[in-house]
């Protein structure tokens, strides 16, 4: 941003010669003016999917030319460059493509040899270092030098003039001393019997045999001695008293006794530290095994710490036994309670390790969720040593697991060597228009759960959320770090922030704590992440317009322009053209229509027709059914079309199809056509007269019914617009318009519990082509009567009774034909009021529930012709 500005300051000063010092007012203008100007340009970054389709369009377009050096040059550099790629490579890679002229043929692929590095000098041997200068001795270089104090090079002896006080003092050395004795006797050490005999009787195993003779097969052991074996043991170094079959599996041996205890004490004793060295015998071994998990490493580095501060605590044992203190002596039983209480904690880790073994590969984020548990656990028991032992070991763990998630929130990127975060890329490419809910998936195991420690599970799609956000503003062009957004400093997760400052009451089980603190954390880069993609999608994706082009094409929110569009194509139904669905006229007619509006673009409208039952008649008897096979189509952009599912333009149409019906009903009803009425026929005032009340009342149901659709279309999209600018992140907005297509479709009577209703609706207004038909036939016939009837009187008004006698014979024939006319519309009003009867118990039943009050003002405005 700070860029952008200083360029535009530039380009302002550079330009109009007018800078900040010499005009300040006019230079903050022009600079708003600009700013305003480059950041609502609708120009995009250059899309990488374009520039990868061009190059792979060109490799291929070498192969077949049958110049296939080329296109594996091509190809070949292309794989080294995606292991180099910035964010401005489709940029230079789509400047590289427009400079291009004809590369198939100009390109010399000697040319890429001049890019080739040189090959290094091969390595220096000593081989070669011998053939110029051997390592001889020609010169006398490896004669030994006679450094005699009388020695020179030239022989000439050189003594300084030296002070007194400078001059050398003459010592004499030991080694002419005579009374030294030059024998090896006079060398040795004399040995001290009392230290030889304590250290043989310290090794007390050289001696076991002959022990073991004297006392019936048992060897005699001080207490002291057994402590040693047992803190041997413990360390993990071999012993004789203590016996490991397997580096795990530990045994004491029976053989060893101390005078005057009771053998059984003594194994019951040994049997109990025998289980303590096995189970730490296995977090050892479980320590030095080799992880690729880093999560694991780092579980490792806190268990050899732990184990390290346990090794101390043998160390202070065994300097106690050497060096008692004024305190009571050390004895095997005080040894051994100490070492129970001291090994406690790493032994309740034993089974959660010997889990893991089973699920080393599969899950290993279980480690993470059995430390949790025992944390949860030991709280519960109020064992503070051991809650703030597993709750730092667990903390110091989740720290490592958290940074593949920070790196996904933050930069939207993943390492799909990581082996323990839940989110995974999809090995197939997904299309732009489903690039949000395809690219990227949350892993689960076979059983439908998430891959994921348990108490990650109801954030996880937050965190899949964020990580989409960001990755998805990248495919926008907008390469963005999160050093360069303004992403909240995220709190502390150690245990010094969650169990003691942020805790301080106690009441709060770490469980609760620790959630709470971990939706802070994801929060603190969720909202950054998704306000960002929504600020994006409204200002340079054009999403807000493209839901106002979609209210305008579909939903008639300018009831003006769509009644204009539907009268040019009924005009062309009324005048008889059978090519009235050409999709070529169509499409112009809309575009031309809807392309005034600025939030429509034109060019991306197009109308497709299919054929049915009704092409081939003749205009007057098309039906309604006619009309869907008018399919109008409007492109979106694709990143709109991640929250505007393709799938959902179809409820789109048909609600656009279901006005166009009714549109079609009401100009056939509301159409003024010349009356012609024989005065003197009783009959024909009657069926005329039945002709205005049916009129009157599909009038009233179209009216009723447009008006109920105009109305609940208008809300529908003001509360959508509301839900939008509420929606938390993309997925809350793509779950907003579902709603919103689904409440759609109830509103307009398209769902499918409504089928038989929608399909009833339909009928009726069809019933209004027939009645339309009906009542043109009836008054063309009465108008042709007339004509007849008038021309008659006139060359009789004088003429006999003979002449009355043949009028009376005609006027038969007459009211013949109108019954036919007056019974098609006792048929038409039978199947009127059959049909209005089921749409209205349907309504009803579908309105018992409440939840759209506007279809129970529908039932009552329509229940108005029966009480009427």
């Amino acid at each position: 941003m700070e860029i952008t500005a200083g360029l535009s300051d530039q380009l302002i000063t550079s330009v109009t010669g007018i800078s900040v010092q010499k005009d300040g007012a006019r230079f903050k203008s022009l600079q708003r003016l600009v700013h305003s100007v480059i950041y609502n340009s609708k120009a995009a970054r250059t899309n990488p999917f374009a520039v990868n389709n061009h190059l792979e369009g060109l490799e291929e377009k070498f192969r077949v030319l049958n110049n296939d050096e080329l296109a594996n040059a091509l190809d070949k550099r292309l794989a080294e460059l995606s292991n180099r790629t910035t964010q401005w490579t489709p940029e230079i890679l789509s400047l590289l493509v427009q400079l291009s002229e004809n590369p198939a043929q100009r390109t010399k692929l000697e040319d890429l040899d001049l890019l080739e590095e040189p090959a290094p000098p091969p390595p220096l041997t000593w081989a070669q270092i011998l053939l110029d200068d051997p390592l001889d001795n020609d010169e006398g270089l490896w004669d030994d030098v006679n450094f005699e104090a009388g020695s020179s090079e030239d022989g000439v002896e050189f003594t300084p003039d030296l002070s007194p006080s400078l001059r050398p003092i003459s010592v004499s050395s030991s080694l002419e001393d005579p009374t030294i004795s030059d024998s090896k006797e006079a060398l040795e050490v004399p040995i001290d019997s009392e230290l030889l005999r304590y250290i043989t009787e310290a090794q007390y195993w050289k001696s076991q045999k002959a022990s073991a003779g004297e006392n019936g097969g048992q060897i005699l052991v001080t207490e002291t001695q057994v402590i040693r074996e047992v803190v041997f043991m413990l360390l993990g170094l071999p012993t004789n008293m203590f016996q490991s079959k397997d580096a795990v599996h530990i045994d004491f041996s029976s053989k060893y006794r101390i005078q005057r205890t009771s053998t059984a004490a003594l194994e019951h004793i040994l049997t109990s530290l025998a289980v303590v060295g096995q189970g730490l015998a296995a977090l050892r071994n479980w320590v030095i095994s080799s992880q690729e998990i880093p999560m694991v490493q780092t579980l490792q580095s806190g268990l050899s710490e732990k184990l390290h501060g346990f090794d101390t605590a043998l160390s202070k044992i065994e300097a106690e036994v050497l060096n008692p203190a004024d305190r009571a002596p050390m004895t095997l039983l005080r040894v051994h309670e100490e070492i129970r209480t001291a090994a406690r904690l790493l032994l309740l880790l034993v089974p959660i390790l010997a889990d893991d073994k089973e699920h080393a590969m599969d899950r290993p984020f279980k480690l993470l969720e059995s430390l949790h548990n025992l944390v949860c656990t030991n709280e519960s028991k109020l064992d503070g040593s051991a809650f703030s032992f597993f709750a730092e070991l667990f903390l110091h763990c989740f720290r490592t697991y958290l940074k593949p998630i920070r790196r996904w929130m933050e930069d939207g990127e993943l390492d799909e060597d990581d082996g323990v975060f839940f989110v995974k890329r999809n090995k197939s490419d997904a299309a732009l228009t489903c690039l949000w809910s395809k690219q990227y998936k949350l892993v689960k195991d076979d059983c439908g759960h998430l891959y994921a420690p348990q108490f990650l599970h109801v954030a996880a799609q937050k965190i899949f959320n964020t990580g989409k956000s960001v990755s998805f503003v990248h495919s926008l062009g907008f390469h963005e770090k999160s050093h360069d957004l303004h992403i909240p400093r995220e709190p502390p997760l150690d245990f010094q922030s969650l169990c003691v400052e942020g805790n301080s009451d106690g009441l709060s089980p770490f469980s609760e704590s620790f959630a709470a603190a971990l939706e802070k954390w994801i929060a603190s880069k969720h909202v950054s992440s998704s306000s960002r993609l929504r600020e994006l999608m409204g200002s340079r994706c054009g999403f807000w317009s493209a839901l106002d082009a979609l209210e305008y094409v579909y939903l008639s929110r300018n009831g003006a322009l769509t009644s204009q569009v539907a009268s040019s194509i009924f005009d062309r139904i009324d005048g008889g053209s059978r090519n009235w669905k050409d999709r070529f006229v169509l499409t112009e007619l809309f575009r031309r229509a809807y392309g005034q509006i600025n939030c429509v673009n034109g060019e991306q409208m197009a109308v497709h027709t299919t054929a049915n039952n009704n092409d081939g008649q003749a205009s007057r008897n098309i039906s309604m059914a006619a009309l869907t096979g008018i399919h109008i189509t409007y492109k979106i952009p694709w990143a709109v079309a991640n929250i505007i599912k393709p799938n959902s333009l179809s409820t789109y149409e048909r609600v656009a199809i279901l006005i166009l019906q009714m549109l079609r009903a009401k100009q056939l009803l509301e159409q003024k056509l010349p009356v012609s009425i024989l005065t003197n026929s009783q009959q024909l005032k009657s069926t005329f007269a039945t002709i205005c009340s049916m009129r009157h009342r599909q009038l009233w149901l179209v009216n009723s019914l447009h008006s109920y659709l105009s109305t609940v279309l208008a809300r529908a999209s003001s509360e959508l617009r509301a839900a939008m600018e509420r929606a938390a992140d993309f997925d809350e907005m793509i779950a907003v318009h579902e709603d919103y297509i689904t409440h759609l479709e109830n509103k307009c009577l398209l769902s499918g519990t409504l089928a038989s209703t929608h399909q009833a609706i339909v009928s009726l207004l069809d019933l209004a082509i027939v009645f339309s038909d009906t009542y043109k036939a009836w008054n063309v016939t009465n108008s042709a009567d007339k004509k007849v009837s008038t021309k008659a009187h006139r060359r009789h008004t004088s003429t006999s009774s003979e002449d009355e006698d043949s009028n009376a014979r005609e006027e038969p024939a007459h009211l013949e034909r109108d019954d036919v006319h007056r019974e098609q519309l006792i048929k038409i009003s039978s199947t009127f009021d059959r049909l209005f009867d089921f749409v209205i118990a349907g309504l009803r039943e579908a309105s018992r529930s409440g939840v759209e009050p506007s279809r129970g003002m529908l039932v009552d405005s329509l229940a108005l012709w029966d009480r009427s």
